[in-house]
């Protein structure tokens, strides 16, 4: 997304979404006043270096809008061609079997 003073901004994905809110609820859960749900509970240091390290070791693939329908399109088009040459080929190399290599 772009921000007109900031630039380009990405946009979480939906688990980057879904881990955040879950550390969010670990780190709530630990300063309420019910005894199970401390238990459960991380303390806020904890919770950033976990969200640190999840955002320095998540995956590098490109967000969906990248990849546009037309592109994805294209290569399924591109994997039937291959799969039709390869049936194609099978087709001949079974139809003609090789000779016996004679000196």
């Amino acid at each position: 997304m772009h921000v007109p003073t900031l630039g380009r901004v990405p946009i979480p994905t939906p688990g980057n979404v879904a881990f955040c809110c879950a550390l969010d609820l670990l780190v709530v859960a630990k300063h309420i006043g019910w005894p199970p749900a401390a238990a459960i509970g991380i303390d806020w240091p904890v919770a950033v270096a976990l969200g640190v390290a999840h955002a320095l070791t998540r995956d590098s693939e490109e967000t969906s809008h990248d990849v546009t329908a037309a592109d994805i399109d294209a290569l399924r088009t591109e994997i039937r061609s291959l799969a039709e040459t390869r049936r194609r080929f099978s087709e001949v190399t079974v139809a003609s079997p090789r000779q016996p290599f004679c000196n």
